[in-house]
């Protein structure tokens, strides 16, 4: 047996050495290209990145065959590794873009530890043993970072199993490429041919420690919660009842006093829930009707509450404390539950975040330093900008104390199936998607993710919201979005369809028709296209609901709200006229 299996690997050795240079040129040229195809379209659904992973491998398999410094009996075992690796991806396509990533971590590491052994134990010189060594631990550095990526699977396929492939196809058709036959005496590799290899070395060591420097970045400083967001054990079973508060010290405006403070609200389910907020009023002893701000997309995690930012208000896109206090009136601006404090965060459910708001005020009111009146004009943008209009629809009932004089909505996600819909062409659209199918996954029983997502991509949307939008880690986000754009398909089944779709019509704001209603869209809002808001506010106008309707063409998603922009001095002024009961002017 033993003389059958030499001879079978002399056979194939003899095979190898007589390969023409331009076929193992060929198989090195397809090993880069399917690199690159992994590179080029990370967010494959799950079939298809499991077809070019598994081919991807198979290559690699017959790479190992010629391209290895072993014997051929370990050319023939890595290479049936490979191939069979290769061939297990394309017969089970079940496996989740996680587990490949697993996979080609372990293949990675494994490889890296056997060829430095291989290596080190080689007779080659020392220059291309230490160009051999180099490559192979950076094989392992890949195959680390793969599992130390996670999250962002897709993206880690295709930086490291992909890049991997491209480095390997360059090297092996470096190696491929004819030299002319020199003498034994005169066989000394000069030139670019002798330092091919190690510069092959250096450009995948120089990627290797790129991609550890990359992904240490997420392990910077991160925003925690302190032990104020931490409430007693015993907290009022009644909705917007002040449970604690504490004097802010820094980050408000000049000649203004302000605190944080917790307070309860009620769940739509009836429970009793704690959230935490800010509020600043004027120092003086007046007594203030207030701005509630409902603050934009922060994230859906506890660290991502504005409170918790340096810059507490601009966090969530209030950039007018400064304007708010200079017109003598107080800013309360809540957290929502989930966000500073423990909980589910409702992202976007209407009547949960319009109870936060309203409870903020109701709480804020009974911090005597304030001297905050029970009057006030609710102003959301975005996420807050649905909170509001969810708000104003429940205030007489849910809020009676309270005088919510009016309601001004900026670029508020006001139609969920239509914005949903249309998060396949909007830039960042699978972050906010990733937002929406997390929370009401968690809300209801009913809505599941995988029912609505393409495979390929699941992975990543169930991590995106673990990270705020700003801070220590949202790169990762960013680097999601940015693959996004080159394959942007995200629905395997229509969003608006099924329990998905009945819970988010659930979900559209009604806004109240007996207080006044501002709406304002930017007409080149990147993110809720004007006609999702045209289509809104023309519903509300044929249901009778007296609002005004303001589009500025030029404006973004959130310029308009910027303290040197043209429509604040009017939003402060539609403010004033609600609170001194000048009529508000329909456009319906």
């Amino acid at each position: 047996m033993p003389s059958k299996i030499a001879l079978r690997e002399a056979l194939v050795a003899q095979a190898l050495a007589k390969l023409p240079w331009q076929v193992r040129a060929a198989i090195a040229a397809v090993a880069i290209a399917a690199g690159g195809l992994i590179i080029g379209r990370p967010t494959l659904s799950l079939d298809i990145l499991a077809i070019v992973i598994g081919l991807g491998a198979i290559t690699e398999g017959v790479l190992a065959l010629w391209h290895t410094a072993a014997t051929v009996r370990w050319r023939i075992i890595t290479a049936t590794i490979w191939i069979t690796v290769g061939i297990i991806v394309l017969q089970a396509q079940w496996l989740t873009v996680l587990a490949l990533t697993v996979l080609v971590g372990i293949g990675l590491v494994s490889l890296g530890g056997y060829r430095v052994w291989l290596m080190a134990r080689s007779d080659r010189p020392l220059d291309e043993k230490i160009a051999g060594i180099t490559i192979a631990i950076a094989t392992i550095i890949f195959g680390v970072v793969a599992f130390f990526w996670r999250d962002i699977s897709l993206v880690v396929l295709s930086v490291v199993f992909g890049a991997w492939l491209v480095v390997m196809g360059i090297d092996a058709g470096w190696r491929a490429l004819p030299r002319e036959p020199l003498p034994k005496e005169r066989r000394k590799r000069t030139g670019w041919r002798r330092f091919g290899r190690s510069i092959v070395a250096l450009v995948t060591a120089t990627a290797a420690i790129a991609a550890v420097g990359v992904a240490l970045v997420q392990t910077g400083p991160q925003t925690v919660t302190d032990t104020f967001y931490a409430a007693p054990r015993n907290v009022p079973d009644e909705p917007g009842k002040l449970i604690q508060f504490e004097p802010l010290t820094e980050g408000i405006p000049h000649g203004s006093v302000g605190f944080r403070f917790l307070y309860t609200t009620e769940a739509g389910d009836g429970t009793i829930d704690v959230a935490s907020a800010i509020a600043i009023a004027p120092d003086d002893e007046e007594i203030h009707p207030s701005v509630t701000w409902a603050h934009s997309t922060t994230g859906i995690t506890r660290p991502c509450a504005p409170s918790l930012q340096p810059d507490m208000f601009r966090s969530g896109g209030m950039f007018a404390a400064q304007h708010i206090i200079k017109n003598g009136w107080a800013l309360v601006s809540p957290d929502y539950v989930g966000l500073g404090t423990p909980g589910e965060h409702p992202y976007l459910i209407s009547e949960d975040s319009g109870r936060a708001v309203l409870d903020a005020t109701r709480a804020a009111y009974s911090i005597i330093d304030l001297r905050i009146s029970r009057t006030t004009v609710v102003w959301g943008h975005s996420q807050g900008g649905h909170a509001a209009l969810a708000a104003s629809g429940i205030a007489d009932d849910y809020a009676p104390q309270l005088d919510v004089r009016g309601v001004a909505a900026i670029s508020p996600v006001s139609d969920l199936t239509a914005l949903v819909s249309t998060m396949d062409s909007v830039t960042g659209g699978m972050v906010f998607a990733a937002f929406v199918l997390n929370a009401y996954e968690d809300h209801y029983d009913d809505v599941r993710m995988t029912d609505y997502l393409r495979p390929g991509i699941i992975s990543a949307a169930r991590e995106v919201p673990s990270r705020c939008l700003d801070g220590p880690g949202s790169w990762r986000s960013a680097l999601v979005v940015a693959t996004r754009l080159i394959d942007p398909s995200l629905f395997r089944t229509d969003p608006r369809t099924g329990a998905l779709g009945d819970r988010l019509r659930e979900n559209i704001p009604k806004p109240s028709p007996e207080i006044p209603l501002l709406i304002v869209a930017g007409g080149e809002d990147p993110l809720i296209k004007i006609s999702v808001q045209n289509g809104y506010v023309a519903a509300l106008c044929a249901a009778d609901t007296p609002l005004a309707y303001r589009t500025i063409p030029e404006a973004d998603h959130i310029s308009m709200l910027y303290g040197n922009s043209e429509f604040l001095p009017s939003l402060l002024a539609w403010t004033g006229n609600r609170f001194t009961r000048v009529p508000a002017k329909t456009t319906c």
